[in-house]
C-alpha cells in the first residue's frame, strides 16, 4: 500500500506547483481591480419650472418686427382715417428715400396741416424739387428721440443742417413756436415717428406764410362770421346749424349765437391790430345739440375766443374766409355778407 502512496503525493506535489507558476504567470485580475476612466454625471437640482412635470419648453422663435414708415402711414390712412399725402408726395418730388436711414426721427405732418398754407405757397413748394427736399429735411433728425428727450433741447439740428427751435409749454412740445406734436413716439424700421399737426417750413416760405395778409376789423364790420373748421393740437369741424355765429358792429360790441343761444360781450383792438374779445355773456336756452362732440367743439371755440389775442388774417387776402389765429392756433370763418 505504501508503495502506491507515495508515488501518489510526488504527483500532487507536482500538480500544485504547475498550478501556482501558471497563476503568477498569468494573474486574474478582478474586473473591480481594474481602473477605468471616470464619467461625471452632471446633475442639477435647479428646478426652472418647466422640468419638474417633463413639459419641454417652447420658444416663439418669431421676431415682431416694426413697421416700415410707409406700412405705419397706410395703417393710420386705413384705420384713423388720417391722411398724408401731401408730405409724401414732397418726398417723392425731392427724391428722398426714407428706407435709406435708419436711428432717425421723423416728424410727420397730416394733410390737415396743409391746409392753412396759401395757394400760392402751396404751388411753389409742390413745383420746386430742391425747395421741397429742403422742406422734407426739415423733418427728419439724424438721431433717434422720444418726445421725452426732445424737450431737453432747445435747438436740434435737422438732416439738412438746419435748426429746429424747441420749447415746453405747459409740458407740451412745441416746435419753431407754432408745430405741436399730437401722437408720440411711434416705432418703425428707420427709428420713430412723431405725428405733428403742421409741416415745418424752411426759414423764408415760413416767414411768408405767418405773414399772410392781415385783414382789418373793418372788412367784416356787420357782416356773419360763421365758424367753420378749428385746427389746434387737433382739428375740429362743427355742425353749421349749431356752430358759433359772431357779428361785429363799430361800437366796440359784438352779439352772435352758440349752439340754440344767443352771446353779446364788448372787444377790443390792440396798438397791433389785433382784436380781444371778453367772455361773452349768454341766454339760458336749453339745447338739444345732435351729438356730445357738437356741443364740446363749441365750447372749444368760446374758450379760444375769450382767452386770446387774435390777428384776423386771410390766406388769399379776400374776405370770403377768414381766421383768426393766436399761437399757431387758427379759428376758420366763413363770411357772409
Amino acid at each position: 500500500m505504501s508503495k502506491y502512496l507515495i508515488p501518489l503525493f510526488l504527483v500532487l506535489i507536482s500538480c500544485t506547483s504547475s498550478i501556482e507558476e501558471e497563476s503568477i504567470s498569468n494573474p486574474v485580475t478582478s474586473p473591480t481591480q481594474t481602473p477605468t476612466p471616470e464619467t461625471e454625471i452632471v446633475s442639477s437640482n435647479k428646478n426652472d419650472g418647466e422640468m419638474k412635470y417633463n413639459h419641454p419648453k417652447i420658444v416663439d422663435t418669431q421676431e415682431i418686427k416694426d413697421p416700415s414708415l410707409m406700412d405705419l402711414l397706410i395703417v393710420k390712412q386705413e384705420e384713423e382715417s388720417k391722411s398724408f399725402s401731401n408730405f409724401l408726395n414732397l418726398a417723392e418730388l425731392s427724391e428722398i428715400n426714407f428706407n435709406d436711414y435708419e436711428d432717425i426721427t421723423l416728424l410727420i405732418p397730416e394733410d390737415k396741416g396743409f391746409e392753412s398754407i396759401s395757394n400760392e405757397v402751396k404751388e411753389q413748394i409742390f413745383s420746386d424739387k430742391e425747395l421741397a427736399y429742403e422742406i422734407v429735411s426739415n423733418h427728419i433728425l439724424p438721431f433717434k428721440f422720444k418726445e421725452s428727450n426732445l424737450k431737453k433741447y432747445s435747438h436740434l439740428d435737422t438732416l439738412n443742417g438746419g435748426s429746429l427751435d424747441i420749447e415746453v409749454s405747459d409740458r407740451k412740445l412745441i416746435i419753431n413756436q407754432k408745430i405741436r406734436v399730437i401722437e408720440k413716439d411711434i416705432k418703425v424700421q428707420e427709428g420713430l415717428v412723431h405725428l405733428i399737426d403742421n409741416p415745418i417750413l424752411n426759414n423764408k416760405i415760413d416767414q411768408d406764410n405767418l405773414n399772410a395778409p392781415t385783414i382789418s376789423l373793418n372788412q367784416i364790420l356787420e357782416k356773419s362770421l360763421i365758424a367753420i373748421k378749428m385746427i389746434s393740437s387737433n382739428e375740429y369741424n362743427f355742425n353749421n346749424e349749431y356752430t358759433l355765429e359772431l357779428n361785429f358792429d363799430n361800437e366796440g360790441r359784438y352779439s352772435g349765437k352758440y349752439l340754440c343761444n344767443n352771446i353779446f360781450g364788448n372787444y377790443q383792438i390792440n396798438d397791433s391790430g389785433n382784436i380781444k374779445m371778453d367772455i361773452p355773456a349768454s341766454t339760458k336756452m336749453f339745447c338739444f345739440p345732435p351729438n356730445e362732440d357738437v356741443e364740446t367743439n363749441t365750447d372749444l371755440m368760446i374758450e379760444f375766443i375769450s382767452n386770446n389775442e387774435m390777428e384776423l388774417k386771410s390766406n388769399d387776402g379776400s374776405v370770403d374766409e377768414i381766421y383768426f389765429e393766436s399761437e399757431g392756433n387758427k379759428l376758420f370763418f366763413k363770411v357772409i355778407n
